[in-house]
């Protein structure tokens, strides 16, 4: 039997695949939202632009603290429980962030409880080694595996740059 006759794919998986890149864009969308509107968020929250930029930076800070521990829960539990965890945070804190969202403080919290749970998502579309046969058995063939790392890190993208069209749009002219 060779290796593509042991392993067998569903065609669920490309649903996976978008709830998967949903969540990751989301992610994404949520952490550089302050980016392009940071004097007019400055003025909303009373702060200074080094405020507001602290807003988009906590993520990179907290990524290099989280980085191992979600590598952790994606090699010992799995791709459904870290990316669950990582959906879960993003869902809760950015709800906080909408229902609180004139109080910097509860926004800053909120932020860095998003930030903890993007490694859980975008580690398991970047840090996995697609050549390995355990990884293909559980996912994909190794044709489609390159694809899906291909989608998954373009969806993070994508998202980033339909934000910052839609956000200069809502800006008033002459700002």
């Amino acid at each position: 039997m060779t290796e593509q006759e042991s392993i067998r794919v569903y065609g669920y998986r490309w649903f996976v695949l978008l709830v998967f890149m949903f969540i990751a864009g989301i992610t994404q969308l949520l952490w550089i939202t302050f980016a392009p509107i940071t004097g007019i968020a400055a003025q909303f929250f009373g702060t200074s632009d080094l405020s507001v930029g602290l807003l988009s930076m906590c993520f990179m800070v907290v990524y290099i603290v989280m980085v191992l521990p979600s590598a952790w829960v994606i090699d010992t539990y799995g791709f459904r429980a870290a990316a669950g965890i990582g959906a879960a945070l993003t869902a809760i804190f950015a709800l906080t962030r909408g229902i609180f969202a004139p109080n910097y403080t509860i926004v800053l919290v909120s932020q860095i409880g998003i930030a903890i749970g993007q490694p859980f998502i975008i580690g398991y579309s970047r840090g996995h080694d697609l050549d390995s046969l355990s990884y293909r058995q559980i996912w994909c063939t190794r044709y489609a595996c390159h694809i899906r790392y291909s989608v998954c890190c373009r969806s993070n993208y994508v998202c980033s740059i339909c934000q910052g069209k839609t956000s200069n749009a809502a800006l008033p002219a002459g700002t």
